[in-house]
């Protein structure tokens, strides 16, 4: 031990000295709790609790914010009975876009529909997969076994009319149209002269698929396209990230697919509703093909 002033005044106390031991000291929390960065393998069971607590529907951003990981994946607002129903990267979900204005090229099938359903006016859009006949959302035509009474259709301009069939002007699935069934809301408007041109229609995978759908805003005379992506199978249908607006229930949700003479729209799903946070469409599948065919007198519809 020495008694040098220098050598006191730069050394420590030894109880003030850290002891070594190898190891990178944690900063104090003072929560007893150390931070840690979300975990994507836990997000769903995290976000399902959290709905299960909540009274109140959870906001997207929220669910979006909470979600974020180190992967840098983002959960869409999408529950099924508290369960994820789909998932998309941050970089899709930048890859939405704005609504667009008009008809875009190759949907000039889609039309605006009015009806009036249950005592109810209801605005909807269809869109011509025959020439007299528009497929659109079932719950636009039938309530509880119950035709609409009045039904109103125009071309893609929105200002155009468009005769409906006074003898029988509708129909729609079997389980929509006795059962209210909403994984069957689909049906069709028959028109009472020739209209065109058509929007393809065919069974694709719905799978992460990127797609747009084009739909009138109700009271609009002029349709919008947004896009964003398909997902997974969820109660009433398949959920999707698409933005819709009041309207738009029986839009055509479409891809473009390229073929020898070009690229064109074809139609893969039916918006329908809104159910927990999540848009639900219809798939195209082979049972709505059957039911189009039979439709159609037995004409094939589907691509």
């Amino acid at each position: 031990m020495t008694d040098d002033p220098a050598y006191k005044a730069s050394t420590p106390p030894i109880t003030d000295r850290p002891i070594p031991t190898g190891k990178t000291e944690e900063p104090y929390d003072p929560s007893g709790e150390a931070e840690m960065e979300p975990d994507p393998t836990t997000v769903c069971e995290l976000l399902a609790a959290i709905r299960a607590n909540c009274a109140e529907p959870i906001d997207r951003d929220l669910i979006t914010l909470l979600s974020q990981g180190p992967a840098g994946i983002d959960l869409l607002a999408a529950f099924d009975a508290g369960r994820v129903a789909q998932f998309v990267t941050l970089e899709e979900v930048k890859r939405q876009a704005v609504a667009v204005q008009g008809v875009p090229a190759g949907l000039t099938g889609v039309c605006r529909i009015r009806t009036n359903v249950g005592g109810t006016t209801t605005w909807g859009t269809g869109f011509l997969v025959r020439p007299r006949i528009v497929l659109t959302a079932g719950h636009l035509l039938f309530h509880k076994g119950n035709r609409a009474s009045a039904i109103n259709v125009w071309a893609s301009d929105g200002t155009t009319p468009l005769a409906v069939d006074p003898q029988n002007p509708a129909d729609a699935a079997g389980a929509w149209k006795t059962g209210d069934q909403c994984a069957q809301d689909y049906g069709i408007i028959r028109l009472a002269q020739d209209a065109g041109p058509l929007v393809a229609v065919g069974v694709r995978s719905t799978a992460s698929v990127f797609a747009n759908l084009t739909g009138f805003p109700a009271n609009s005379a002029t349709a919008t396209t947004n896009n964003g992506f398909v997902g997974n199978p969820v109660a009433c249908g398949i959920g999707h990230s698409i933005p819709t607006t009041g309207g738009h229930s029986g839009a055509p949700i479409y891809v473009q697919e390229t073929a020898p003479g070009g690229t064109h729209p074809i139609a893969i799903a039916i918006q329908t509703r809104t159910l927990n946070l999540i848009n639900v469409c219809v798939k195209i599948d082979f049972n709505v093909c059957a039911a189009l065919k039979q439709w159609a007198g037995g004409v094939t519809v589907c691509a």
